[in-house]
This record gives structure tokens, C-alpha cells and sequence, in this order.
């Protein structure tokens, strides 16, 4: 059995934008746009 190892994920995620305001945090179907790349790091295998 391999030992694990441990990896940390970053998500780079700007507050500021020109043409949408605080987009990440703006809501996208229901959730803010940054919680969709947060699910998606969640349900990695390798994170």
C-alpha cells in the first residue's frame, strides 16, 4: 500500500473585473460562480 499524500488546490479567483462586477461571488444558477469550481475541487480524487 502506497503511503498518501497529502495536495493542496488553489483557486485563483479575482474580485475585480471590468464588464461584471464581482462575478465570482455573483450568483450563477442558483450558486455564486466561485462555489462550482470549489465543488469540482471537492470531488477530485487527487485533491
Amino acid at each position: 500500500m502506497t503511503p498518501s499524500i497529502e495536495i493542496l488546490a488553489l483557486i485563483p479567483a479575482r474580485g475585480g473585473s471590468k464588464s461584471i462586477p464581482r462575478k465570482n461571488i455573483r450568483d450563477f444558477a442558483g450558486h455564486p460562480l466561485l462555489a462550482y469550481s470549489i465543488a469540482a475541487g471537492l470531488a477530485a480524487e487527487t485533491v
